[in-house]
């Protein structure tokens, strides 16, 4: 009997042993990959049909010509183009920052890497427009409920249903009609969504911290009766000196945390916030007392009243403040030891070296991060302050026409300091 050739689509290679086929190979960067036996795949046809559905991630097919009908273009390519469009408005004065370019990026790369169980490990990505079916929506509607909580999951949800309304619109190079989602891919309604914060604020605590927490954080707190005995056990056991986790004082946030604690609670600065704050904006409210400039990310007007305890932490760091690694960090106020800004590339330092000391001053809890710092001062701020005045101070988008907001300087500034001293009141007990 012939040997058979090499299968025609994907160039398998047949292995064989004494004389009689057994298999299929095929070499993948440089190396033979076994595939299949021959009782799976006695024909290179068959063979070629068995990798593309178990092996679709080792399979990437040529270009092909661009379809005729726009509906046979594959998911992946459709995606690409929105990407593409996104990333063109990163920096742009009515663009969009990189964070919010890589939510994009993240939540369509999820979706197209997606595989429902009864498509045969075939990804949605590789799918064309036309193939695509409801199921294949509910399926990946469940899957980002299993997988993650309420805000993310609208988050992920609303890109994508973004996604489809664009291609469909004047600006995308190809017109496609809405894709059928069946009812399967909506965002909750606002009854589920207040049900499920409810419950997971029973289940894990509010958002924000409590005063005194915060005052630990920032001084740092002493050995409980627990850990001080765990300790004297591990050096009677030949242990010398204390070990790095328990000292006689558990030390609070370092000098940059401690400002970037004290910048959030102040006025409400989130992570990405403090990672742009300009330096030329922080050093004059060091001596001016007043945070004004328009916040990067909305573009918004931001005003608010620095406490003394704040303008000292960041005068403090600034005295220390590390050298930037490339020019266009210069004028960035806070940058990590490396030199480099805190947030960026889909990396938030800040965050994570919170995380840190949450979990030293034993106060890691569910659903609390740095950006809670931010809720506690609206929180706090809301018992005695007026509402517009507060999204002032936090650069809340607010809408123009709305008479309401046009205040004079002097009262906006006269109703933001005593908010920020109420603030400062509850928060340091001063």
């Amino acid at each position: 009997m012939a040997k058979p050739p090499a299968s025609a689509r994907h160039r398998l290679t047949p292995s064989f042993r004494g004389g009689i086929l057994v298999g299929w190979t095929k070499r993948i960067n440089g190396a033979p990959k076994w595939i299949c036996s021959a009782g799976v795949a006695p024909t290179g046809a068959l063979a070629d049909a068995y990798y593309e559905k178990h092996f679709a991630e080792l399979w990437v097919p040529t270009a092909a010509p661009p379809a005729e009908d726009p509906q046979d273009t594959p998911m992946v390519d459709l995606c690409n183009l929105y990407l593409k469009r996104q990333r063109d408005r990163v920096g742009i004065l009515d663009g969009i920052g990189q964070r919010t370019y890589d939510e994009y990026e993240e939540a369509l790369n999820d979706f197209c890497q997606f595989s429902p169980s009864y498509r045969s490990g075939r990804k949605i990505g590789r799918l064309a427009f036309r193939e695509i079916i409801p199921d294949d929506f509910g399926a990946f509607h469940r899957d980002l409920g299993e997988r993650f909580g309420l805000d993310r999951f609208k988050k992920f949800v609303t890109i994508i249903r973004s996604t489809f309304k664009w291609l469909g619109g004047d600006d995308a190079p190809i017109r496609l009609p809405l894709p059928r989602y069946g009812g399967q891919f909506s965002l909750p309604s606002k009854r589920a969504v207040r049900i499920a914060r409810k419950k997971a604020e029973e289940d894990n605590g509010v958002k924000a911290f409590e005063p005194v927490e915060i005052q630990a954080q920032l001084s740092g707190r002493r050995l409980t009766c627990e850990e001080i005995e765990a300790e004297k056990k591990r050096r009677e056991q030949s242990h010398r000196g204390m070990s790095t986790k328990f000292r006689h004082n558990i030390k609070g946030a370092n000098t940059a945390m401690r400002a970037m604690i004290l910048g959030a609670i102040n006025c409400g600065f989130g992570n990405t916030d403090l990672a742009e704050l300009p330096q030329s904006v922080a050093e004059r409210a060091i001596v001016d007392e007043w945070i004004d400039y328009a916040r990067t990310k909305t573009g918004a007007p931001r005003l608010a009243w620095l406490w003394p305890e704040t303008r000292a932490a960041w005068k403090k760091y600034l005295a220390g403040r590390p050298e930037p690694a490339k020019p266009e960090f210069a004028g960035l106020f806070f940058l990590t030891r490396f030199g480099l800004p805190y947030v960026r590339a889909g990396k938030d330092q800040i965050g994570m070296q919170y995380q840190r000391l949450l979990r030293m001053m034993r106060q890691k809890r569910a659903r609390r991060s740095f950006y809670s710092l931010r809720r506690t001062y609206r929180s706090i701020a809301c018992e005695i302050g007026k509402e517009l005045i507060i999204d002032y101070s936090m650069g809340h988008v607010g809408d123009d026409s709305d008479m309401a907001r046009v205040y004079t300087v002097t009262e906006q500034r006269t109703e933001l300091k005593r908010i920020a001293q109420y603030v400062r009141r509850r928060v340091l007990n001063t």
